[in-house]
This record gives structure tokens, sequence and C-alpha cells, in this order.
């Protein structure tokens, strides 16, 4: 959330921005930024919490399955 002002360069204004955090109080913030600048972002209700009890995959980076806390 920190480093979304500094690094707004590596993100295309023009692409589907989906924004997803535990739970989804700190990517609500982060949606409300970007509107603010000109970005159109979705916040992911729910959080990761809610995209796990859902049943849906969670991985990493590197494509192995992740642990949700």
């Amino acid at each position: 959330m920190s480093q979304v002002p500094s690094r707004l360069g590596e993100i295309d204004q023009d692409a589907d921005l989906y924004v997803i955090c535990k739970v989804g109080g700190r990517s609500m913030q982060v949606v409300q930024y970007l509107a603010q600048i000109g970005y159109e972002a979705t916040n992911v209700d729910g959080g990761m919490d809610a995209w796990h009890a859902a049943g849906r995959p969670v991985v990493r980076d590197d494509g192995a399955e992740a642990r949700i806390l």
C-alpha cells in the first residue's frame, strides 16, 4: 500500500486493475487513491480470505500453492 505512489510508473493505466489484500480494507484504500489520480481499479471484495473460502486456488509467483494464514 505504501509503495503504490512511488511505483505508479509500473501500473498500466489502460489495464484492468484488480487490487487485493487479505480482507479487503487496505485494497479499498488503494482503489480510492488510484481513482483520485485518474486510474480505474476494482477492489476484490473480501480479499484473499474470501477468495480462499470460496475454494479458489491461491498460488505464489513461482506457481506453487500458497498457504493462507
